[in-house]
């Protein structure tokens, strides 16, 4: 029952920042350099179990600093505390695949229709039982 709750806490937030988080996705999207090679949005859990949530833009390709630099202003999409119910066991793979599943659901589709390049959703720190999903 406590996955149950928290899954919905943890998809309530996401809903409350659903539109910044598409609108921030389209501005990534309007900067992306010509030597882009791929898209990643990474879902972060904080390691200490304490709640924070973060989901960000990263640009792969050659040169990786001077690529992820164009989106540095906005290629945070989602930070947020985002509490577990208490007597709830923390749990890195059951958020990741929480966050995961919501946003591949949810997130806006035409903001990505003009990008030609792959965009994939994971968590690059091993949290998580859903591999990476690919978005286009």
């Amino acid at each position: 029952m406590l996955n149950d709750e928290y899954r919905e806490i943890i998809t309530d937030a996401l809903s409350q920042k659903l539109g910044e988080i598409d609108e921030r996705l389209r501005q990534v999207v309007s900067k992306l350099p010509e030597s882009t090679k791929e898209l990643h949005l990474y879902v972060f859990v904080d390691q200490d179990g304490e709640g924070f949530i973060t989901v960000r833009a990263s640009l792969d390709g050659p040169d990786l600093h001077p690529l992820n630099q164009e989106i540095r202003d906005v290629a945070e999409l989602f930070d947020q505390y985002v509490p577990h119910p208490e007597g709830e066991i923390y749990q890195g793979d059951f958020i990741v695949d929480t966050v995961i599943g919501f946003l591949e659901g949810r997130l806006n589709r035409s903001s990505l229709k003009p990008v030609s390049i792959p965009v994939s959703l994971f968590n690059p720190e091993g949290y998580g039982t859903v591999a990476r999903v690919k978005l286009n």
